[in-house]
């Protein structure tokens, strides 16, 4: 049996990709997504263009899903005192968990406390941005860089003009599997990385 990764999701990430990227990749992984992430969600909301849309278009999706407080992370690893974790479900059937912590250790970007949360659970931090992988990296996070104009698009943005997202460069390839196989993250070459990120026990 394939074993769940611990995945924690950026807001880029989650812009990217929308729901569809959540549903498929949950499939084999645990998705993770913190407070700092849902802050940043609802502060682009109001922004202008594609990026303003795409918040909102996530939001109305996640809007249906019911939620149940959890005291240990689905792989057994206990709770920080300070962090509050929520199971939430959509009618889809999708699963993904929402952390809380009330308190963090660095005063730093909010880019240190996702990456905070996602070393402190021993998680991997998915995440389109360069800079953001290599701030994690220097403090022993292990990072999965996700393509950003390889993600998958929502459809009804899909169909407009999806100018902030296009794809004008070039860059390697990266799958997911639908069933308990194999599910690989793929980063820039100039990165010389690249790994299957799901491996059975």
């Amino acid at each position: 049996m394939k074993k769940k990764h611990t995945i924690f999701l950026d807001t880029s990430t989650i812009i990217g990709g929308g729901i569809d990227f959540l549903e498929r990749t949950s499939k084999v992984a645990n998705l993770f997504i913190t407070d700092i992430v849902l802050q940043e969600l609802d502060g682009l909301k109001n922004a202008e263009g594609d990026t303003g849309y795409k918040a909102r278009e996530i939001y109305r999706q996640l809007a249906p899903a019911t939620t149940k407080e959890l005291y240990e992370l689905p792989n057994r690893t206990e709770l920080k005192r300070d962090d509050t974790l929520f199971e939430m479900t959509l009618p889809s059937g999708l699963v993904f968990y929402t952390i809380h912590r009330s308190r963090y250790k660095t005063r730093d970007i909010n880019d240190s406390k996702i990456i905070e949360v996602a070393n402190d659970y021993k998680g991997t931090l998915a995440t389109i941005d360069i800079a953001q992988s290599i701030r994690a990296k220097s403090v022993g996070c292990e990072v999965k860089i996700i393509q950003e104009d390889e993600l998958p698009i929502i459809e009804s943005i899909r169909k407009s003009n999806n100018q902030s997202y296009s794809s004008n460069k070039k860059t390697r390839s990266h799958t997911f599997s639908d069933s308990s196989s194999d599910c690989i993250y793929t980063s820039p070459s100039h990165m010389g990385y690249s790994s299957n990120i799901y491996s059975s026990d």
